[in-house]
């Protein structure tokens, strides 16, 4: 959906600014103060590694909103990823020893930008999971139809903020329909409906932009008459 490439797109564009801070950061240390012309000296060179760095983060899945949530999974890939990108930063300056003519030293500021952008990406992506987590940028989301898949899709999207969805509201089909599940300390703050009747207006008053709908229910004459 549209509001997921755009938060793809803000993720790419926070590391490039995090990736050419760490630089002038490295900078900064290097030479205790930042200098314009020193910065742009280093530019051509580590333009290109940035360039494959974030090649290589795209290819992890870096960019993917469903593990960008800074957890085991996504650490142990950026841990991955920044092995291969150092190793690349590592062989690049070693076979362009060029670089060295207009005065970078290159191990050390390499090492520098490396610490500097691990802190600031750390910062950036934990800033990042809860503006992108805000109730207020989230779209509402209901669950009509009670069956398991239809439970275990809506925890996956509460565990998962980042992804833009909030769960407000389940519908179960029938009032004589089990309510095994739903009990669960995931939905105790979701307020839970019976039956189809008003289903739209329940929907418009709760805001609701996007639904899980069981396969059942999905297949439900009553369903498409309440909804169109």
């Amino acid at each position: 959906m549209k509001h997921m490439k755009i938060k793809k797109i803000i993720l790419l564009i926070g590391d490039i600014i995090i990736l050419y801070a760490a630089l002038a950061g490295a900078l900064t240390i290097r030479y205790g103060g930042f200098d314009l012309l020193t910065f742009q000296k280093h530019l051509p060179s580590f333009t290109i590694i940035f360039l494959f760095w974030v090649i290589v983060f795209y290819i992890h899945n870096l960019y993917d909103l469903n593990i960008a949530k800074n957890n085991t999974v996504f650490y142990s890939t950026l841990f991955r990823a920044l092995v291969i990108n150092i190793a690349f930063a590592v062989i690049f300056f070693y076979f362009a020893p060029q670089v060295s003519t207009v005065t970078i030293a290159p191990k050390t500021n390499l090492f520098l930008t490396v610490i500097i952008f691990i802190v600031l990406f750390w910062l950036w992506r934990n800033l990042f999971n809860r503006f992108a987590g805000s109730t207020t940028l989230n779209i509402n989301t209901a669950v009509i139809g009670h069956n398991a898949q239809a439970l275990e899709l809506a925890k996956e999207v509460i565990k998962n903020p980042q992804l833009g969805y909030k769960i407000k509201l389940i519908i179960k089909h029938e009032k004589g329909e089990n309510i095994q599940g739903l009990n669960e300390p995931e939905f105790k703050n979701i307020q839970i409906e019976t039956g189809l009747d008003n289903l739209k207006e329940i929907l418009a008053q709760k805001k609701i932009a996007a639904a899980i709908v069981a396969p059942e229910v999905y297949r439900s004459p009553e369903l498409i008459q309440r909804l169109f």
